[in-house]
C-alpha cells in the first residue's frame, strides 16, 4: 500500500513515524499514536487508517495531547469566566475535544464514515455544562442527548438513525 503525500502537514511519511535511536517510543507527528518505530505494526495500521479517514473526511482529529490541552482550556473558561459567551466558548472547546476523542477512536475500529459531523455531535452531548450554557448549545444544535456513551463516544451500535 503506497502512502499519500502530505504535502497540507509540512511533513514526509518518514518524519511522521521515524522512532528516536535511543529505541525509546516516539510519537508520531501525523497522527499522535505513540510507536516504536517503522517496525511498530500497529503503528502503521493505525497511520494508514488515519491518512485515508482524514482525506475522505477533510478533517484530521487532533492528536491526544492537544485534545487534552483543549478541553483543559475550555474547561477553565467554563469555570473562571463569568461572561456566557466565554463560557459557551470553553464548552465548545470541551465538545471539540470529545468528538476529536471519539472520531479517533472511530477511526481506529472503522467505522469512521458512520461517525456524526461535530454538528451533530453537538447536539448529542448530555448535561456535562452548566444548565445556561447548555441551553445555548442546545439552541444552536439541537437536541440528540442519549446518543453517547457515558465517556462522550459516539458508537454506531448506540445511534439508531444510523
Amino acid at each position: 500500500m503506497g502512502l499519500v503525500a502530505l504535502d497540507g502537514f509540512g511533513l514526509d511519511h518518514e518524519m511522521g513515524i521515524r522512532a528516536m535511536d535511543s529505541g525509546q517510543p516516539n510519537t508520531c507527528e501525523i497522527c499522535g499514536m505513540l510507536h516504536a518505530g517503522d517496525a511498530d505494526h500497529k503503528h502503521l495500521a493505525y497511520h494508514h487508517k488515519f491518512l485515508a479517514s482524514g482525506l475522505r473526511l477533510g478533517y484530521y482529529p487532533e492528536p491526544y495531547e492537544g485534545r487534552e490541552e483543549r478541553r483543559k482550556r475550555g474547561n477553565r473558561l467554563i469555570n473562571e469566566s463569568a461572561a456566557l459567551n466565554d463560557q459557551v466558548f470553553g464548552a465548545l472547546q470541551v465538545v471539540r475535544a470529545f468528538f476529536d476523542r471519539s472520531l479517533d477512536a472511530a477511526i481506529d475500529n472503522e467505522y469512521w464514515s458512520e461517525h456524526p459531523s461535530f454538528e451533530e455531535f453537538a447536539g448529542m452531548i448530555g448535561d456535562d455544562f452548566p444548565a445556561e450554557v447548555l441551553a445555548v448549545i442546545r439552541r444552536r444544535f439541537g437536541c440528540k442527548a442519549g446518543l453517547l456513551d457515558d465517556g462522550n463516544y459516539w458508537k454506531p451500535t448506540a445511534d439508531p438513525n444510523r
